[in-house]
Order: structure tokens, then C-alpha cells, then sequence
């Protein structure tokens, strides 16, 4: 039996190893404070590494005689330590007579496990002493904490942009956070209205083992159809394992996101000409639209800009063409072909520069026909509708047909005037 005296009460305290009090008292227990000091509970049971828990301590009087004040005081030691913010000792008052079972005092103190604790049963010392007063004169007690390990991951993707109809390598890297080995990975993966597709194998992967900090990459060949639309595509990564904590298998689910870029391109072509006033088609024949398109044309052999060397488009959607005009001066004999810069603005708010080359093959007879349909477009500032852009290729066809009609009447005719001069000449012999 161990006690000291306060005053003139003497304090009977009686631990076990265990943390279970008991204890033979022969006397009137009505004269005496009596203190009982055993663990309540920790939640969560088991402790788990590397995360936080709560000690509850229950603190009785099973003596009839009130006395104060008291402190409790817990002494972490490794595996544990206190919460920042978290103070050791809690000040209890006084403890009353008969200040049992329901009654108790109970104090709470929040701590941390060590990241790299192994499970088992760890102690802890708990002291109990009088308000100033030194603590070693007060009684310590050893009480057990169980301690755990719990398995945990984080998945990382090497890509977050995918071209459509490009087959691209993907790999998934699978990172053991927790605090024991991920054994029995089971991982798979779902994209968003099958947007993307493994090639050559399934969406399910195994790993037999991964070890506390270690990674494990797991690649997949993919392809993103050309019929799905620009956009952000979700997948969801499924993780199933083995738990060692609760002995079934644990399921995890991560949520990532994919770009499924709009390919955007673009056609230019050589329209006509008007003097040194060049006309050219440009049309978007990308999945998505562009927006605040420029046309312009660079410092290149062959070609001197003359006049303004950009043109500005605006916007294009998918599909779309309108027509820029530049004035041109060609080198004499040169046969390179022209050279023309688009830069527009993806659906990403990226500036993207995209160069054609551009063939012209100049005819006098036909581009001289053309030139007030040119002058037409230079007028609208370069840009047209696509009814007009119809309107001027109709009206390019008729004027070629005339003009083949116009030559082929001028032949007859003059076959029909040689042939009757010649009845006439035949006649008038």
C-alpha cells in the first residue's frame, strides 16, 4: 500500500501495472481520500501511426474524504507526443469523497503517433499530484497504449493533356502514404463517357506488394476517339486492397482530371489576285473553335510584303472561312511557295501559331476575270460569308463559262462566214 500525507488527510493511492485498481482496505474508508487512477479508452483503438488520437484517464475517489487540488499530468514518450497547442497537465480541483463510477473525474489529452511506429502496446506515464506541490511527490502510473498501422495511397499521372486520335502513354504512379504495406493492389480505372480507352490490355492492374513510402508505376497505351468533344474529362481510379486493420479488403477511390485538347487547324489557300492585292481563303477545319484569329504573313525568300503584313480574322468556328488580303510583291522567277502565319487562341486561352505554305500559280487570263470579285473582298476588309465566298464562286464559274461560250460562238461563226464566203466565190465563177 503506498500513501503520503496532505495536511491531515492521508491519501491512499493503489495502482496496478495493468491500470486496474484494486486494493484490500481494513479501516473506516469514510476518514480517508482514496484515489483510483485507470484508463477510460483511446478512440481510435487502435492508435494509428503517423495520425492523432484522444486518452481518456478516469480519476475516483473511493474514500469518503473530499481533498484538493489536484493536477494530472500525462508524460508522453516515443511513439507519442503532445498536439501542438495541447498542454500535458489539466487542473482537476478538488476530488470530493465517494467521487466514483459515474461520478469520476475524467480527463481527455490529445496525442500523436510517431510516423514510423510499428503496431503493439506502447506505456505512457500519468502523474497525479497536489497543486503546488512538486510532481514527484504526487504518484505516476503506467498505462498502455495500443498502437496500429493503416494502409493508405495517392495516385499521380504523368499527363494532364491528351491530343484526340493520338495514341498516348499514360502511367499511373501509386504512392504507399500509409503507415503499414499495401498488399494485394487491385487498381483499375474509368474515364467520363468512355472519353478515353486503355489499347492492347485491360483497365485492371495488380500489385502484390508496396512497401511504407515506397511507389509502384503502372503505364497504359490510350486513345482519345476524334469524335469527342474539347473539354475536361473526369476519371475515376479505383484502389482495392487488403486491410490489415479491420482483416477484409479496403477500397479507395480518387477522382482526376484529363484534358481532351480540341485539334484546331487550318486551311489557306490562294483565292486570287487584283494588281499587287492577293486574296487567300483561310478556313478552320480543326474539332474546335479559335478565337481572335490573325493571318499574317513573314520575312521569307521569294515574296516582299508591301503594304500591312497581318490581317486580323477575329473569331472562327470550327468549319468556317473567311478571306485575307495582302499585298505581295513576288521576286521575279522565284517558285517558292508563300508562307502564312495563323495565330489564334485555343479553348485553353493558350496563343498557338500555326505556318501553311500557300502555292501560287498565277494565270493572266483568269485572274483578270477575277478582279472585281478581289476588289469586292478588298473592300470587306478581307473577311467574307460563307453564302458570298458561294455567291463569288458561282459568279467565277459563269464568267468562265460565258467565256468559253463566248469563244466557241466566234468559232462557228466564223467558220459559218468563211464557208459562205467561199459558196460565193464558187458561185460567182
Amino acid at each position: 500500500m503506498n500513501y503520503f500525507k496532505t495536511g491531515s488527510v492521508i491519501l491512499i493511492l493503489l495502482f496496478s501495472i495493468t491500470g486496474n485498481f484494486t486494493y484490500t482496505f481494513y479501516g473506516d474508508v469514510n476518514d480517508y481520500v482514496i484515489l483510483n487512477i485507470n484508463k477510460v479508452n483511446q478512440d481510435p483503438d487502435p492508435a494509428i501511426s503517423g495520425e492523432t488520437f484522444d486518452l481518456r484517464v478516469r480519476v475516483e475517489n473511493n474514500g469518503g474524504k473530499g481533498e484538493g487540488e489536484f493536477i494530472i499530468e500525462i508524460d508522453p514518450t516515443y511513439p507519442f507526443k503532445l498536439v501542438e497547442g495541447e498542454s500535458k497537465t489539466q487542473n482537476i480541483g478538488i476530488i470530493n469523497g465517494y467521487e466514483d463510477g459515474n461520478d469520476a473525474i475524467i480527463a481527455k489529452f490529445r496525442l500523436r503517433v510517431s510516423e514510423d511506429a510499428i503496431a503493439g502496446d506502447y506505456p505512457i506515464n500519468v502523474r497525479l499530484y497536489k497543486k503546488g506541490e512538486d510532481s514527484s511527490l504526487g504518484y505516476t502510473k503506467e498505462i498502455t497504449i495500443t498502437v496500429g498501422t493503416k494502409e493508405s495511397a495517392e495516385v499521380r499521372i504523368n499527363i494532364d493533356e491528351i491530343i484526340p486520335g493520338e495514341k498516348t502513354e499514360v502511367t499511373f504512379t501509386v504512392k504507399n502514404t500509409g503507415s503499414a504495406p499495401i498488399k494485394n493492389l487491385e487498381f483499375s480505372w474509368t474515364s467520363e463517357n468512355n472519353a478515353l480507352l486503355p489499347l492492347g490490355s485491360g483497365n485492371i492492374k495488380t500489385i502484390s506488394y508496396i512497401g511504407v513510402s515506397e511507389s509502384q508505376n503502372l503505364t497504359y497505351n490510350v486513345l482519345a476517339s476524334t469524335n469527342v468533344n474539347p473539354g475536361v474529362y473526369e476519371l475515376s481510379i479505383n484502389l482495392k486492397y487488403d486491410d490489415s486493420l479491420k482483416n477484409s479488403n479496403s477500397v479507395e477511390t480518387h477522382i482526376a482530371g484529363v484534358s481532351i485538347l480540341g485539334r484546331t487547324d487550318f486551311d489557306v489557300a490562294y483565292y486570287g489576285k487584283s494588281g499587287s492585292e492577293y486574296s487567300f481563303t483561310v478556313m478552320n477545319i480543326g474539332k474546335s473553335s479559335a478565337s481572335s484569329v490573325i493571318a499574317s504573313i513573314p520575312k521569307q525568300d521569294g515574296w516582299t510584303v508591301t503594304g500591312s503584313s497581318s490581317s486580323i480574322i477575329g473569331n472562327l468556328d470550327n468549319g468556317d472561312y473567311t478571306f485575307s488580303n495582302f499585298e505581295l510583291v513576288k521576286i521575279q522567277n522565284t517558285e517558292l511557295p508563300l508562307l502564312v502565319d495563323i495565330t489564334y487562341t485555343d479553348f485553353e486561352g493558350n496563343r498557338i501559331i500555326v505556318q501553311k505554305e500557300v502555292s501560287i500559280y498565277l494565270n493572266s487570263f483568269f485572274e483578270s476575270d477575277n478582279t472585281k470579285n478581289i476588289e469586292d473582298n478588298v473592300r470587306n476588309k478581307g473577311r467574307t460569308t460563307p453564302l458570298q465566298g458561294i455567291k463569288d464562286s458561282v459568279y467565277k464559274l459563269i464568267s468562265y463559262v460565258v467565256v468559253i461560250i463566248s469563244i466557241i460562238v466566234s468559232v462557228v461563226l466564223g467558220r459559218f462566214y468563211l464557208i459562205s464566203k467561199k459558196k460565193e466565190i464558187i458561185k460567182n465563177r
